[in-house]
């Protein structure tokens, strides 16, 4: 019998040494990237320049399909410029702060084949909490994503375990992007911070499960246009998206500013950074 409970105390300790490796392990796509302010503002020109202007708003101005890409390194190097982009309004705020004195930092994607992954750092524990999520498109063309699992670490969790952290970060999030909708002054090339904000704010919306109607309004020339089909592959996020003559009439779901993500989803209707 004392063998027998030996043995069951020593498979305890392995699986818990086990677990506790795994939750201390950072995970191998997360990419934290920092910068200084000199870099954040040349990252912020490249973002309007190359991503907001070249790649969005050429395209939406044409009249034709097109297709908006953006690796996960350009992403998180845009991420990392978010105190640059804060610097543009009125008054100047810098969300790196608010992290943390929230708890958190060094907010982080990946993406690989079907899958967009979100991490953060959760400072009072020093770990990595990410979040997998699909995204899909309902009956009548709506955009929403699915959470697929939760980790800490490399270490899966049930989706409950860390519920409630994401909602505390997401409404955290909601709350300072409310406030930020509110103002007039500040742009990031044509496009009002205000409203950088609200497109934001929408996208944290669609990871709560709500599904939002995926159109958006180019500023200069009011050409709209809707996400068509959304690919992720290994370090790449493209979005297809196909000119809208003119706005739908009024919904349940009211059309949006919103922003979104090799999955492939039912067509409806340069750098290795890009």
């Amino acid at each position: 019998m004392l063998w027998v409970l030996a043995i069951t105390f020593l498979a305890v300790l392995v699986a818990a040494g086990v677990i506790y490796a795994m939750a201390c392990r950072i995970p191998p796509g997360y990419r934290r990237t920092a910068l200084t302010a000199e870099e954040q503002k040349e990252s912020l020109d490249r973002l309007i320049a190359d991503h907001i202007f070249h790649r969005f708003g050429n395209k939406a101005g044409a009249g034709l399909p097109f297709t908006w890409t953006i690796t996960a390194a350009r992403a998180n190097e845009y991420l990392a410029s978010l105190d640059a982009v804060g610097s543009l309004c009125e008054p100047p705020t810098f969300p790196s702060l608010e992290m943390e004195r929230a708890g958190f930092s060094g907010p982080a994607v990946a993406m690989r084949q079907g899958v967009l992954t979100l991490m953060i750092h959760a400072k009072r524990y020093d770990k990595i909490f990410s979040t997998d999520l699909a995204f899909d498109f309902n009956g009548e063309g709506n955009l929403t994503a699915r959470t697929l699992a939760m980790r800490i670490g490399v270490m899966p969790v049930p989706q409950s375990f860390l519920g409630k952290v994401h909602q505390q970060i997401r409404r955290q999030l909601a709350e300072h992007l409310a406030k930020a909708e509110k103002l007039r002054d500040g742009r990031i090339g044509p496009v009002p911070v205000g409203d950088f904000a609200k497109l934001l704010r929408n996208i944290i919306r669609m990871a709560d499960g709500e599904c939002i109607r995926p159109e958006l309004v180019w500023p200069l020339g009011k050409h709209r246009v809707r996400i068509d089909r959304v690919e992720i592959s290994e370090g790449k996020l493209s979005i297809h998206f196909v000119p809208v003559s003119r706005p739908r009439p009024a919904t349940a779901t009211a059309p949006v500013q919103l922003s979104a993500a090799q999955t492939s989803f039912p067509p409806r209707g340069g750098d290795g950074r890009e």
